[in-house]
């Protein structure tokens, strides 16, 4: 059986962090497993936070039902959070093209999220609790509905804007 490579917890992170690479690319870069990467990462260095994991905490619902977890609308806020955050860099072309589309259809239709569990399910989400309402002028500039499901910081209100067009992610 041939040795382990030998890679640290730094090499990790400059590769995940600074390059963007997934773990997975990361650990095809230093002829590893994904699983001995994830271990250097998270175990032998000084404490790695992951910065999408972060970002979404940065989301302004205080709590949201697993059911409702997955649905097309959460995806698009979790992609906005994770955008903001970390510019882009690391997110898949597909991702931005959706997040791009997603800030295209607030902005035409002139709607803002909203997450109400008591929301029924319906063709945009079959799990229910989310929907699409036209913005009022309370909304200003954010890309959700304030109401007792959000809480909203200072923070909140910086990142969760809607961008201008030119800060979107490029085509």
């Amino acid at each position: 059986m041939p040795p382990k490579p030998s890679i640290t917890h730094s090499q990790v992170k400059e590769l995940v962090e600074i390059h963007g690479m997934s773990l997975t690319d990361a650990a095809k870069v230093l002829n590893t497993t994904r699983q001995n990467a994830y271990y250097h990462l998270h175990r032998t260095g000084p404490g790695y936070v992951n910065p999408k994991k972060e970002a979404r905490k940065s989301m302004p619902w205080k709590e949201v039902r697993p059911e409702h977890r997955n649905a097309p609308p959460a995806k698009r806020a979790a992609w906005h959070a994770e955008y903001i955050a970390l510019g882009g860099k690391g997110m898949s072309e597909s991702k931005l093209r959706y997040l791009r589309q997603w800030y295209q259809r607030l902005t035409i239709e002139n709607e803002v999220l909203v997450y109400d569990p008591s929301i029924p399910p319906h063709r945009g989400a079959k799990t229910g609790g989310w929907d699409y309402v036209p913005r009022r002028e309370e909304d200003g500039d954010l890309l959700f509905r304030v109401n007792e499901f959000t809480e909203v910081t200072d923070e909140t209100r910086v990142d969760w804007r809607l961008p201008e067009k030119e800060l979107w992610p490029k085509e």
